[in-house]
């Protein structure tokens, strides 16, 4: 038998023959605005009493339930209004994309997810208890620029990576090429490793060691390869733009006249292919093998 525990201004918790969940009170779901704009994603972070912090998500908010003798406003049309509301942006183009429940096991809420396109930026429309930021972030980086607010002490709203999954099944989130995926990887499995070195105390030292040796130490042979595949690369570079400097030079006649010019401009060509494909690798290796 359904009864009703306690009534709020905006919950209502109720109990059905042992099982306690919530209902919303002047509410009949939730929109969640999966905005994209051209290679970048529109997230917006506001302080949220329950968590005590910073919450950083997808904008969102309520379909309001009509009052007595007044129209119900639609998903779509909540969806639109708040995502003016909430950012200032509005979208020429929208669609729904998917529906269900937020959390089955504790309250009747479902949330309809929207994908929203062509968005022209404007001024935010907030109540005066509201407080939001708006943050227009690359697609590519988003996944650093969350780790970079969850390190401040923000949380991350899950529906955010629900979001990118709708986006990206619409060709809207550029995917990396499977062997840079495998190199990004390596290199975030490289910086939580480190993390958990930085983290545990550090061993007593021996006798006769001191603590820059023991620091030089910790660098395994990978980033000591690293670090000399990028001092390689960097020489590669010089060289190379020496090498052109000298062509350039002799095409203006620095050294006398020449009459192979083709050549000489072919020869300064491949010195900057050259010199960047080395300068290009060595950076990679240092990325890839030392996290930096």
């Amino acid at each position: 038998m359904k009864k009703t525990l306690f009534e709020g201004r905006f919950i209502r918790l109720v109990d059905d023959d042992g099982w306690e969940f919530a209902d919303r009170v002047g509410s009949i779901g939730v929109v969640c605005i999966v905005a994209i704009d051209g290679e970048h994603i529109i997230l917006v972070e506001e302080f949220r009493k329950a968590f005590q912090a910073p919450v950083i998500s997808v904008p969102a908010g309520l379909i309001d339930q009509a009052e007595a003798g007044k129209r119900q406003e639609t998903a779509i049309e909540a969806a639109l209004r708040e995502l003016r509301e909430e950012t200032g942006y509005t979208a020429r183009r929208i669609e729904e994309v998917s529906s269900g429940p937020i959390s089955a096991g504790m309250t009747t809420e479902r949330v309809i997810f929207f994908l929203a396109q062509d968005l022209l930026s404007g001024k935010q429309m907030l109540d005066h208890d509201e407080d939001i930021k708006v943050h227009r972030v690359p697609l590519p980086h988003l996944h650093d620029y969350l780790d970079e607010c969850a390190a401040r002490g923000a949380e991350i709203d899950a529906k955010i990576f629900a979001g990118l999954y709708f986006a990206a099944v619409r060709g809207l989130v550029p995917q990396p090429l499977a062997w840079w995926r495998g190199l990004r990887a390596r290199v975030a499995r490289m910086r939580e490793r480190r993390r958990a070195q930085g983290s545990a105390p550090p061993p007593p030292l021996a006798q006769g060691q001191t603590i820059g040796s023991v620091a030089a130490g910790r660098e395994d042979a990978l980033t000591r390869l690293g670090k000399v595949l990028n001092w390689a690369g960097l020489t590669v570079g010089f060289v190379s733009g020496a090498w052109v400097l000298f062509c350039v030079a002799s095409l203006l006649g620095a050294f006398g006249s020449y009459s192979d010019t083709v050549g000489l401009i072919a020869l300064a060509v491949v010195g900057v292919l050259v010199g960047f494909v080395g300068w290009l690798a060595g950076r990679a290796a240092l990325y890839v093998l030392a996290g930096r």
